[in-house]
């Protein structure tokens, strides 16, 4: 996709509107590398070194997403700049704006959290973080960041039957998802309508899967990754590594494919993309 041997090293971070935010990762965290490509127009933009460094770079997370209210392109670095007692952490953002063409800080929030990933211009937890971890009492918490106002906010999930169920998050038709992979035979996939409304929009059975698939699907082992021309993208990361798209319609997954002897490929390295036009220098 790009001839530069730099941006063949690095790794993808975040993905959004059709750009790529990556990294290069150098001898230690602070000789990093970030940039953000438009693989369709090849453009590549090297960001400049962020303001302050982590604490713990190693639990920093990564977005890109235009500010709809401004019509800019912002990246967003979070990371926990401290620590407290009792799981209370110190949550801080940092702004590339493509604008203005250099780093901010805006705020920081105080949250009982754990590491966070970036998504589709928010910020949420990781994948098991959803789950009531870390001791008898802790509700489960979604963070998002709001890209206008520069701003954290905590969000509720819906509530499942198991509190503790293993669960995923991303985006379908631009509103935030999650997966409930709990149950033993289906995946239920509940979507955020407006304000913090959750609807159970998605109830994928195991039949749905391939044929030649069945064998080696896991429920409990299925990611949903995003949804490409109306069709959800799942992947199946235990025993046999394979990725399908389920048809809501038709209630069904019309194809699927094996990954498991590509080489250099595992499930952080797919995901749902939507090409793009516009470039970054507005």
């Amino acid at each position: 996709m790009f001839k530069s041997p730099e941006i063949k090293r690095c790794k993808v971070i975040a993905v959004g509107d059709g750009f790529l935010c990556l990294k290069r990762e150098g001898s230690k965290p602070q000789k990093d590398i970030w940039y953000v490509v438009n693989p369709i127009t090849k453009q590549v933009l090297k960001l400049p070194k962020p303001a302050t460094e982590c604490e713990c770079p190693y639990t920093c997370a990564y977005g890109i997403g235009f500010d709809v209210s401004s019509g800019t392109l912002k990246v967003v670095r979070v990371c926990f700049s401290s620590y407290e007692s009792g799981f209370s952490y110190t949550l801080g953002a940092e702004v590339y704006d493509f604008g203005e063409r250099c780093w901010r800080r805006p705020c920081t929030s105080r949250v009982s959290i754990f590491p966070v990933r970036v998504l589709g211009g928010a910020i949420f937890p990781q994948e098991r973080a959803i789950s009531a971890k870390g001791g008898q009492g802790m509700e489960p918490k979604i963070v998002s960041f709001d890209l206008g106002k520069e701003e954290f906010s905590l969000l509720r999930p819906p509530k499942f039957k198991d509190v503790g169920s293993e669960t995923g998050l991303f985006e379908v038709g631009g509103s935030l998802a999650i997966a409930n992979h709990s149950l033993a035979r289906r995946v239920e996939i509940w979507v955020l309508e407006s304000g913090s409304k959750w609807t159970k929009r998605y109830k994928i059975e195991l039949a749905a899967f391939p044929e030649n698939f069945k064998d080696h699907v896991i429920p409990r082992r299925v990611r949903c990754v995003g949804k490409i021309d109306g069709q959800l993208v799942l992947v199946n990361f235990a025993g046999r590594h394979c990725f399908s798209f389920y048809s809501p319609k038709q209630r069904r997954s019309s194809r699927g494919f094996d990954f498991e002897h590509v080489p250099h490929v595992c499930l952080s390295h797919i995901f749902a993309f939507t090409p793009t036009l516009i470039s970054f220098h507005l």
